[in-house]
């Protein structure tokens, strides 16, 4: 049975490639079978365009599989349940793992007021999700999210709200420091503002409780994408110097590097893909040469042959550049810094800039 699972995910590969299918947003999942000499494949996917290219391949290749092989394809849509078919995540945190087990990798994050489709239920554990900020497909805690219906989630959507650039503060029960945490909010997360008493402001949780925080730390928005200048986007990731790194990780608990850049820049209104190799598509090449390079510019690394790595925003004093390894640090391009690292430097690929950036 091993060398069967083998072969169908070698065939799986061969789909992946010769259609383009990307698995970080789209579900391709197998399960295979072996009765006598006949392999029964079973596909699980999540789109039309995947289940299509599933049986394009079969037709493709017939003449080589024959009848060894007989395959079906089971489409997820939202309409799982028709009445609870979008999340909102409830948790200031919520681990997007690749399967629904804690022992999976985590491979994002979904924050806290964030919304997806829900996708499949595995038991009452386990939640199969497609994020609707960045479109990554995984696995979540059911007891981390709030199922809501197509008219919920519209609500949630349209009402106005808020952040904070508090790192990591604790919402209270009641509007005064002495009241027991009913949740945190970290910087970047954005939940509806409700009404305000005096210097507190109450916010509403996505299980219909609420939660106080002091006014002065709310804001309604570091930007709306619109004429941001390089030093408020270099100001705010200084502000996260020093968190740590944390693979998949894209909140103030943790950053991998492109959480970082993602969420710095999500936080001045510009929304960036979620991966490095996807925010190296955006914005214009700015090349090689550090002497054209510009504060806020993206700054890009490579330690596989054909595959952005790394990610960093250039702050330009003395060639430094800030970014998530380790934790969030400095480094320069300038060997004759202190903070110069020879080993990156030796990975860089190119610059990229975001035309919004000024």
């Amino acid at each position: 049975m091993t060398e069967i699972k083998g072969v169908v995910r070698d065939l799986i590969e061969n789909i992946k490639r010769s259609s383009g299918i990307d698995t970080r947003f789209v579900v391709l999942d197998f399960s295979a079978k072996k009765k006598g000499t006949i392999v029964h494949i079973e596909f699980k996917v999540s789109s039309d365009f995947v289940a299509q290219a599933i049986h394009q391949f079969f037709e493709k290749n017939k003449s080589v599989l024959g009848s060894s092989v007989i395959y079906t394809v089971k489409l997820l849509t939202r309409q799982i349940d028709k009445a609870k078919a979008f999340a909102i995540c409830n948790a200031s945190v919520a681990p997007l793992r690749h399967a629904p087990s804690h022992k999976s990798e985590q491979i994002s994050q979904f924050l806290i007021g964030e919304t997806a489709d829900i996708l499949e239920l595995e038991s009452d554990n386990w939640i199969r999700i497609r994020l609707h900020l960045d479109g990554y497909v995984g696995w979540v805690g059911a007891n981390q999210i709030v199922p809501a219906s197509e008219k919920e989630y519209r609500r949630w959507s349209k009402e106005k709200k808020v952040t904070t650039m508090e790192l990591i503060s604790g919402l209270r029960k009641e509007p005064k420091w002495s009241s027991l945490c009913v949740r945190e909010f970290l910087a970047g997360t954005y939940l509806p503002a409700k009404k305000k008493i005096k210097n507190w402001l109450q916010v509403g949780l996505p299980d219909g409780t609420e939660g106080w925080m002091p006014s002065s730390s709310a804001i309604r928005s570091n930007g709306n994408g619109e004429n941001v200048s390089s030093k408020e986007i270099i100001s705010t990731a200084e502000k996260f110097l020093g968190i740590s790194y944390v693979w998949g990780g894209r909140s103030t608990k943790g950053f991998d590097c492109s959480g970082l850049t993602q969420t710095v820049f999500r936080l001045h209104g510009i929304e960036l893909p979620r991966d490095t190799s996807l925010q190296w598509r955006c914005g214009k090449d700015v090349g090689k040469d550090t002497s054209d390079f510009v504060e806020g510019d993206l700054v890009f690394f490579s330690a596989r042959e054909n595959r952005i790595t790394h990610v960093r925003i250039y702050l330009g004093d003395e060639e430094s550049i800030i970014h998530s390894s380790g934790f969030v640090r400095i480094n320069s391009f300038n060997p004759s810094h202190s903070l110069y690292d020879e080993r990156l430097s030796s990975m860089f690929v190119g610059a990229r800039r975001l035309g919004k950036i000024n």
